[in-house]
């Protein structure tokens, strides 16, 4: 996802990478469905780092982010509607080291609503969602 020279290599941009991802991820849905799974869960480690102001700084454009992600989950789902789908919404659990994504999930509030998941799986009783009251 354009971290490191390996990554440049194959793709000069990582919104150059998404595109040729999503026939690879919904070639896993299709496969999960044709051998009766009906449940599937995505795990997003990105998304869900926008509930720490410091990682909306770090963005020009966070809310373009959060778009951005949300618009490339929903493509990857489209058509999949007899799937029970869910998102789990991941901080980062670096054990020892601590949690990537401080604060609560008020910021990504606007763009939960517009994902096409039929359940979300917050990280709620942790310290570092000390504001999740403000749902």
């Amino acid at each position: 996802m354009g971290e490191g020279e390996r990554d440049a290599r194959a793709y000069s941009t990582r919104e150059e990478c998404m595109p040729a991802l999503m026939p690879v991820l919904r070639g896993v849905l299709d496969a999960l469905r044709e051998a009766g799974i009906r449940h599937v869960q995505f795990d997003d480690p990105h998304l869900c780092l926008f509930v720490d102001p410091r990682v909306r700084r770090q963005y020009d454009d966070p809310e373009g982010e959060m778009d951005l992600c949300v618009n490339l989950l929903n493509d990857i789902l489209d058509g999949f509607d007899d799937l029970d789908t869910a998102i789990h919404l991941c901080r980062r659990n670096k054990a020892r080291q601590g949690w990537v994504g401080e604060g609560g999930y008020g910021p990504l509030m606007p763009h939960l609503a517009r994902l096409n998941v039929k359940s979300y799986m917050l990280q709620l009783p942790l310290p570092v969602a000390a504001d999740h009251h403000a749902l």
